[in-house]
């Protein structure tokens, strides 16, 4: 037998001993991936990445994708994973990355994945809600105990789509958000559409889009970018930071021509109307929903105001009936809102050529209302109302005549005390210039607040 034969024998033998070695290898594998060792791999490996303790249901193999019915898991520790429940998952499997060190997954998909942050909460939505995948593992540092030395230990999915995500965290919730997920030197990018913001006072809404990235290295959760479109119209853009282990929160919210029936309680809807836009930056700590801070300012367009005790008042003492019913040319002011109290400073409302107030106030938790205000009106609407203009709206400036106002009680039955000083006021007009005034006069005005006289003098000392 010649060299060469005896060399092309040998490479035939060669060839023919690797090709039964990838067999074997192979069937090896997939024997090994079928293992209760690799299912307890891949559980330890999820359960790392997320700080918690959980598994995959058992894996089932169709060549080299694999699917599993679900994986739950519950936090470690002082974790601020409260606990995930994923379900309908599924990845195709690059068993030639294993020579490179890494369990290669991709288009790995996740049909429903549900994270709840924290226990519930006295005052939490109860409503469940949205993203950040049980798949989208970062570099793992899973124990390998029990794997073989050649194999290793870290995984590496790619990026991975969920169909239907929720996420629970305490005060609200995001719901039937669709996400994907991919890892990027240890943390996760996470972007979604569709579904809904459940949080504290926001109408029904679509999320247009949302960005975050979770920093596992600071164990932080970024919102880069949102945006909410409500189903009645207008806009919300979010952005901020979300770190239990640090406690702190840090949310920056900015609204634009928001109906405000959809953000005020529906008992004053009949009263108040208008296109509402604003900012706010809200401060707290994550899990303790009574530390939470919020302030900012806002505005109101288009608007109108009707039904309103001190408007009325000042309607039928007037005898201007427009009073009643306010077109709000200009309503902006500050706000602090707590689970105490909100305070309102700066507030600035006008109805052109007829109405002006300025003051500040409060909204205790308890509905008490207490505040302050300057409250400007023409000239022309006290000419017929005695004792206005000398002993009540004495100020002059910007082309209305002011007085100033407190306002007490609730939010449901508040107080004034300008209708007091107005009674007041033309009592002692009147009868300072003699009973023929009133006698003598047939103005309507003048007849109205003598009506009111009678009936509310004998009241004051």
């Amino acid at each position: 037998m010649t060299a060469r034969k005896i060399l092309l024998w040998l490479t035939g033998c060669l060839s023919a001993l690797l090709c039964a070695g990838i067999i074997a290898a192979n069937l090896w594998l997939q024997s090994y991936l079928q293992s209760q060792k690799f299912l307890d791999l891949v559980s330890e490996a999820a359960s790392s990445s997320f700080s918690a303790e959980g598994k995959f249901s058992p894996l089932r193999w169709t060549g080299w994708s694999v699917y599993s019915d679900g994986f739950s898991a519950v936090g470690r520790g002082s974790s601020a994973l409260h606990e995930i429940n994923a379900q309908r998952i599924r990845t195709d499997f690059r068993w030639r990355a294993v020579f490179s060190g890494v369990w290669k997954l991709e288009n790995t998909s996740v049909g429903f994945l549900q994270i709840s942050l924290q226990p519930k909460v006295p005052g939490a939505s109860s409503a469940p809600l949205p993203p950040v995948p049980a798949d989208a593992l970062p570099s793992s540092g899973a124990s390998s105990a029990g794997l073989p030395g050649f194999l290793p230990s870290r995984f590496d999915a790619g990026e991975t789509s969920i169909d239907s995500a929720n996420l629970l965290f305490p005060g609200g919730a995001l719901k039937n958000v669709s996400a994907k997920v991919s890892a990027e030197g240890g943390d996760w990018l996470v972007g979604a559409k569709g579904g809904q913001l459940l949080w504290a006072f926001l109408p029904e809404n679509e999320i247009q889009f949302l960005q975050a990235r979770w920093n596992n290295a600071e164990k932080t959760l970024y919102l880069i970018n949102s945006t909410l479109n409500f189903q009645k119209g207008g806009t919300l853009g979010a952005d901020g930071a979300f770190s239990p282990k640090k406690d702190s929160m840090l949310l920056r919210t900015r609204w634009d021509a928001v109906p405000l029936s959809e953000v005020i309680p529906k008992s004053y809807h009949s009263q108040i109307s208008g296109l509402f836009s604003g900012s706010a930056e809200t401060k707290g700590v994550p899990g303790d929903l009574k530390k939470w801070v919020t302030s900012g300012s806002f505005s109101l367009t288009d608007g109108s105001l009707q039904k309103v005790a001190l408007l009325e008042t000042i309607a039928n003492f007037t005898r201007s009936p427009q009073f009643k019913h306010l077109a709000l040319h200009e309503v902006s002011g500050n706000f602090t809102y707590g689970v105490e109290k909100t305070t309102i400073d700066h507030f600035l409302l006008e109805s052109r050529g007829l109405l002006k107030v300025e003051g500040d106030f409060s909204v205790a938790a308890s509905g008490e209302l207490s505040g302050s205000f300057q409250v400007g009106v023409t000239p022309q609407t006290l000419k017929w109302l005695p004792g206005s203009q000398a002993r009540v709206f004495v100020a002059e400036r910007e082309g209305y005549l002011w007085a100033d106002v407190r306002v007490g009680g609730t939010l449901d039955k508040p107080r004034e005390d300008l209708t007091q000083r107005l009674v007041v006021a033309a009592g002692t007009e009147i009868f300072g210039a003699g009973n023929k005034v009133i006698d003598q006069s047939s103005d309507a005005a003048i007849q109205g607040v003598k009506g009111i006289i009678d009936k509310v003098l004998p009241l004051f000392p």
